[in-house]
Formats: structure tokens, C-alpha cells, sequence
């Protein structure tokens, strides 16, 4: 799958710094599209592929949906909230802790009982997983965290 497909197929994919294993958005679009090179995002935005904008936080959208994004845009502008969708049930394996399976968290735990966070930004006391744990799927659920970093 290329990555315009592969947003496409996810509806977005958030942009962010992160960067233990790779930057979050390059992590999820490797982890869809085998062969993805980093130099593809600003690629795709080259080409209008996609298109930057605020989901739920910032992320490279399929342009296919900017005439989505108009109404959205006013919704905002009026204070509604945005929307959310199903998580992608055929992932299996190492996510990326912004993939749009598991970024909307009360979501997930309300459909998996997974009450998965990242925790770069807890106390190393109260981590439960590790500083950077990607969520783990098996048979196309939520099943852990793996800590990358190798600092608990």
C-alpha cells in the first residue's frame, strides 16, 4: 500500500515529533506501507496528496477530504467538538502509539478495556508500560505495550 493509500485508508495520520523508534507519522506509514521513505510526506504534500490539518491534533489529511474539512473548520469556529472514527480492526502487531487505532484512548478502552497511554510525560514511577511503549495487537486486539527506549 503507498502512503497516500494508506492515510486514505486510516483517514489521517498525526504529524509529531516524537521520535524513539522514528517520528510518529513516518513510524505509521511504515508500519502500512512497507518501502515508505521519510521524504515521502513532503512529497505527498508536493503532489497534493494530502493536506495539513488539525484533527485532534496535527496530521496530514487526504486531500480527497478537504471539501470535508470546510464544514469542520466551522464546527470548530462554533466550539463542536470533531469526530472520531472506528479503529482499523485488521492491524496486527507493533503500533505506533499515534496510529488511529489506539490515538483516541477513552475510545479504546471503552471497545477493548485497553487503557493504554503514552508515557513520555509520566513519572517514571507511575509508568506502567515504559517511556515510549508502542501498543502491541494480537488477533486484532489490543494486548500490551513494548518499551523501544530503553529507558523505563
Amino acid at each position: 500500500m503507498t502512503a497516500p493509500a494508506a492515510i486514505r485508508h486510516i483517514a489521517y495520520v498525526q504529524i509529531d515529533t516524537i521520535s524513539v523508534v522514528e517520528r510518529a507519522h513516518h513510524h505509521v506509514l511504515q508500519a502500512r506501507g512497507p518501502g515508505f521513505k521519510p521524504a515521502m510526506t513532503q512529497q505527498m504534500l508536493v503532489d497534493r496528496d494530502t493536506f495539513e490539518y488539525w484533527a485532534h491534533a496535527a496530521a496530514f489529511i487526504p486531500m480527497d477530504d478537504y471539501r470535508f474539512s470546510l464544514p469542520y473548520k466551522n464546527d470548530l469556529k462554533n466550539g463542536q467538538t470533531h469526530w472520531i472514527k472506528s479503529p482499523d480492526r485488521n492491524l496486527m502487531g507493533i503500533l505506533s502509539p499515534f496510529d488511529n487505532a489506539v490515538i483516541q484512548r477513552d475510545r479504546l478502552k471503552a471497545l477493548f478495556d485497553f487503557d493504554y497511554q503514552i508515557e513520555c510525560y509520566v513519572p517514571s514511577t507511575k509508568r506502567k508500560y515504559g517511556y515510549f511503549s508502542l501498543p502491541l495487537w494480537s488477533t486484532c486486539i489490543p494486548s500490551g505495550g513494548l518499551d523501544c527506549s530503553g529507558r523505563y
